[in-house]
């Protein structure tokens, strides 16, 4: 399975931040692509929305464990600069 974030509008981030936490917390799964690799290695046949049995569940898998892993990311705090006030 693959999918965006917010269609891919989501800014690529290196950390999670304060100013970026919410923003990434409330962010949606969208795009979703659901493969078969034994019957289709080099995935060239999206088979989501094609009536797979599986896919409502396999897509709700995947929302909570993206959910679980955004609220249980520890949020980069960055240590204030020279130029900055501590």
């Amino acid at each position: 399975m693959l999918a965006r974030l917010n269609s891919g509008n989501l800014p690529r981030l290196e950390n999670l931040t304060p100013q970026t936490a919410d923003m990434v917390r409330s962010a949606e799964l969208t795009d979703i692509q659901i493969y078969d690799l034994q019957s289709d290695p080099g995935e060239t046949l999206n088979l989501a929305g094609r009536g797979v049995p599986e896919e409502a569940g396999l897509v709700r898998m995947l929302q909570a464990e993206y959910r679980s892993l955004a609220e249980d990311s520890a949020v980069w705090i960055p240590a204030p600069t020279a130029d900055q006030p501590k």
